[in-house]
C-alpha cells in the first residue's frame, strides 16, 4: 500500500520473555502485508505480523491500529 498516510499500531512489547511495555510503533503494508516498524542500529527492522490480530483503531490520536499478540523485540538480538 503506497500512500502519505502513517499508520501507527499499538502493540506489546516483550524482552527477554518479559513484557516491557505498551508501545505505538509504525505500521507499514508492503504488498498487503502488515509490518511492524522498528528503529534499528543501521536501518529500519521490519517484524511481520498477522493480519487476524490487527485491528484498526478510531480515535486513539496517532494510533491507527492495534495488535493483540505481544511482540519480540527484534532490536534485542541486533
Amino acid at each position: 500500500m503506497t500512500s502519505d498516510k502513517k499508520y501507527m499500531v499499538l502493540c506489546t512489547l516483550v524482552r527477554a520473555n518479559k513484557t516491557v511495555g505498551i508501545f505505538a510503533v509504525e505500521l507499514e503494508f508492503q504488498d498487503g502485508k502488515p509490518f511492524a516498524v522498528f528503529e534499528g542500529p543501521d536501518q529500519p527492522i521490519l517484524v511481520s505480523l498477522n493480519p487476524q490480530y490487527l485491528h484498526q483503531t478510531q480515535g486513539w490520536q496517532e494510533t491507527t491500529h492495534m495488535y493483540e499478540v505481544p511482540i519480540q523485540d527484534p532490536r534485542e538480538y541486533h
